[in-house]
């Protein structure tokens, strides 16, 4: 069993109570860092003792693999846990990889990740199983879900009206306003990101902005935050991505970084500038192959490559704690894509110091990814 820490004990038990109480779609609010998917499992393992069968959703490939090797790492078999998503077939698992317990997450993956529908738990990429037929489930866990406004986790929470439906989310704001309370009746926040830097769970980041930012005055607002291809034209210049280059010498050199672009091509032109620098950069998107994906990341990993910058990839269900430089070159008006990008580099790492390279303005308009926060299950007023 994967030990939980004090608070995810007290979160454990807290969704436990609401539950008894009659509580039945529940929002779980957790930072960055602090282990949402420990305590999803400890849940979800407490379920399959009493008989209960659970289906859990998420909208990214990583978030179920970290998701599987938590399960399996709580005692869970892999042959109790299907897998719904492209690409994951129902052969036979890999019976001479090793024992599963000692399995890194991407050999335990590739070795076990199988179709199963007779398992009691199911793991399900939405965008598969919305065309599919649901599997029967007393428990339904949505992470990410500051997500489940969705058409499709929608259709998905209305086809279990009976179930208990749990929500994981570290942010739980969306960019457009609307307040969860659509889709949830309760919210239990379990720990701020205070107190786990003064516990020793997270790190407290240092902070390093620039004198000069890109002029947003012309970028119109779409959907709660600014439009993408007016964003690009204002951050992509020669001026502005060669600053970061400059900035990251001086402040963040020889550390692991990740850094977030507005699109491919901001992305690109900032790794060509680190690559003319003679720094070891790489780009990655969502059209990256999942094989070059995880090779990059591991060459970062590793130290072989210094540098990754990415455009809406690596905000969610990406935990790489050695990197401990962040690069912000893609400002957002939407707190919780803030927050999700920030969280990245606050898990602690050889007692290695987290640094925030601000070139979008977002803390002087959100404030610094470890501030005392208010959460609501109600949206805002424009």
């Amino acid at each position: 069993m994967i030990p939980l820490r004090p608070y995810q004990e007290r979160g454990v038990d807290e969704v436990r109570e609401r539950l008894r109480a009659g509580k039945r779609r529940i929002v779980f609010v957790l930072p960055t860092g602090g282990g949402k998917t420990v305590v999803a499992s400890h849940v979800i393992g407490g379920a399959l003792a009493k008989g209960k069968r659970v289906l859990f959703a998420a909208h990214r490939r990583e978030l179920l693999k970290q998701t599987f090797a938590k399960l399996v790492g709580n005692g869970i078999p892999p042959a109790e846990i299907g897998v719904v998503m492209a690409g994951v077939e129902s052969r036979p698992a890999d019976m001479f990889a090793g024992s599963p317990g000692l399995l890194s997450q991407d050999a335990l993956w590739h070795a076990h990740a199988r179709r199963r529908p007779p398992a009691p738990v199911q793991l399900a990429s939405i965008d598969t199983l919305r065309r599919r037929q649901y599997p029967p489930a007393d428990l339904v866990v949505i992470d990410e879900c500051h997500r489940a406004l969705a058409a499709s986790y929608r259709a998905l929470v209305d086809a279990y009206p009976e179930a208990a439906v749990l929500g994981l989310t570290a942010t739980p704001y969306r960019a457009d306003g609307r307040g969860l309370g659509d889709v949830f009746e309760d919210l239990v926040v379990i720990a701020s990101p205070r107190e786990l830097v003064a516990d020793g769970f997270l790190v407290e980041p240092r902070v390093w902005t620039v004198p000069r930012l890109p002029d947003l005055s012309a970028v119109r607002t779409k959907a709660g935050d600014y439009d993408q291809e007016q964003l690009a034209e204002a951050v992509d210049t020669g001026t502005l991505v060669g600053d970061i280059v400059e900035h990251w010498q001086r402040h963040g050199a020889g550390q692991r970084t990740v850094v977030f672009a507005v699109n491919v091509e901001h992305s690109r032109h900032i790794v060509e500038r680190f690559v003319a620098a003679g720094v070891a950069a790489e780009h990655l998107d969502g059209e990256t192959p999942n094989a070059d994906r995880e090779a990059i990341l591991a060459r970062l990993d590793r130290g072989e490559t210094r540098v990754v910058v990415n455009c809406a990839v690596l905000c969610e269900g990406w935990d790489q704690p050695s990197v401990k430089t962040l690069v912000l070159a893609r400002p957002t008006k939407s707190t919780g894509l803030y927050l999700q990008m920030a969280g990245r580099i606050l898990r602690p790492w050889r007692d290695t110091g987290a640094i925030i390279l601000d070139h979008a303005g977002s803390v002087a308009e959100h404030g610094f990814p470890t501030d005392e926060r208010e959460f609501s299950l109600e949206g805002k007023r424009r």
